[in-house]
């Protein structure tokens, strides 16, 4: 697993200039789905409540207590032959996924535990393929 970006939202929002309308480009991948990570619901459900008043955004964030660190974490996808013992796979084809927690540690904890699930899910293409 690598982390390719670490985005601390108590330092993004206690920025003056900060009204929501200066959100990372990433927040636009944020949308209420299956395909997201649990612990970045909330954040998605408040992005798209007020996506018409995107100044509000901030606030809303900083009120339910929001002020944790999202991590975009990512995993090579896997190609498993064989019995499943072994694998190819290079950092040209990777999954990705946004994580939040309160500390570091805790988001790479997160970040482990989503890579490990993608691991399972490409080991899972082999035993539907056989």
């Amino acid at each position: 697993m690598r982390v390719l970006r670490v985005i601390d939202l108590g330092s993004l929002l206690a920025t003056d200039a900060f009204d929501g309308r200066h959100l990372p480009e990433d927040f636009d991948y944020f949308e209420v789905s299956d395909r997201i990570h649990e612990s970045v619901k909330m954040i998605a459900g408040i992005i798209e409540r007020h996506e018409d008043e995107p100044e509000t955004v901030g606030e809303v964030l900083f009120t339910n207590g929001l002020t944790g660190l999202l991590v975009q974490v990512a995993t090579p996808v896997r190609t498993f032959y064989g019995d499943g013992n072994g694998c190819r796979y290079s950092w040209g084809h990777y999954y990705t996924e946004f994580v939040y927690a309160k500390t570091y540690d805790d988001a790479l904890k997160l970040g482990f535990e989503w890579a490990q699930s993608r691991r399972e899910h490409d080991k899972a293409k082999l035993t539907a393929a056989a």
